[in-house]
């Protein structure tokens, strides 16, 4: 396993020091608080709300010298403390995950340097899940295809487009960035099992792209990169797609066969690396 951290261009892999005692990772799952809201001293509504992660990593650091375990702290150090980073965990099978907004908190230089010490490096993760690196594109296709980048491409195909098929999320719940390109009008995508869907009231040109990032820290609407969440219908949810099968369609009216088009793409993320 090799577990790295990085801030902007600084970066340091910490198993090149020393390797995780007994292999531990710390606790796998963030802190859950349950949240209520009360009118009246009546309960209204709960909501469980996970907080920042606390990952404390035990470390075992060796060195041939006692001069060189220094010196091998100050550069982990050096990074480590150098603001709000990255934490990427590379597994034996390959895996790699990340755990983004990330701060060191404390561990190093708390106690006498030997050639061997042991140091429980604590970090406070603002995000507290882990991200795949590696996105997953979802493709609904009718027809020929034709090429947009970055993404493969969501063929649309007669006048009134229902392209329907079941998306399986291997994660916990994860947030869709959704490109579709016109001519189109009034674009709809629709969350079968959870009944949700996202829907605008708009008419797209040959040359507009309309693109929707329902992460929880951006949730924009946007055509052509200027806001458009005034478009959005008022039973529209930003919605993400459930662990396990979610069964979705993609409408839209007054296509043009082989030129409007569109993608979806999302990050799984995971409780553990």
């Amino acid at each position: 396993m090799e577990i790295e951290f990085t801030v902007g261009t600084q970066s340091v892999v910490l198993t090149d020091y020393g390797r995780l005692k007994d292999g531990r990772m710390g606790d796998l799952a963030p802190q859950t608080t349950l949240e209520t809201w009360r009118v009246g001293g009546q309960l209204v509504k709960s909501a469980y709300r996970q907080e920042k992660r606390a990952l404390d990593l035990p470390f075992l650091f060796k060195a041939a010298t006692e001069t060189a375990l220094l010196a091998n702290v100050q550069t982990i150090l050096s990074v480590l403390s150098a603001g709000e980073g990255t934490l990427r965990v590379t597994r034996n099978d390959g895996t790699v995950r990340e755990l983004y907004r990330c701060y060191y908190v404390a561990g190093l230089g708390e106690k006498g340097w030997l050639k061997v010490a042991e140091a429980v490096l604590s970090f406070d993760a603002l995000d507290p899940y882990w991200y795949s690196t590696v996105p997953t594109i979802e493709v609904f296709a009718s027809g020929s295809v034709v090429s947009f980048f970055p993404f493969f491409p969501l063929l649309l195909t007669s006048s009134s487009i229902v392209e329907r098929k079941t998306i399986n999320n291997p994660g916990l719940i994860a947030w869709p960035f959704w490109s579709i390109y016109g001519p189109g009008l009034n674009p709809s995508i629709i969350n079968h099992t959870t009944g949700e869907q996202l829907t605008l009231n708009c008419s797209l040109s040959a040359s507009d792209i309309l693109t929707i990032d329902t992460s929880p820290l951006a949730k924009t609407v946007q055509i052509n990169g200027a806001n458009a969440y005034q478009y959005l219908t008022a039973a529209s949810v930003l919605f993400g797609l459930l662990p396990g099968d979610n069964d979705i369609s993609v409408q839209m009216n007054i296509i043009t066969a082989g030129i409007s088009a569109g993608s979806a793409m999302y990050y799984p993320r995971y409780i553990s690396p």
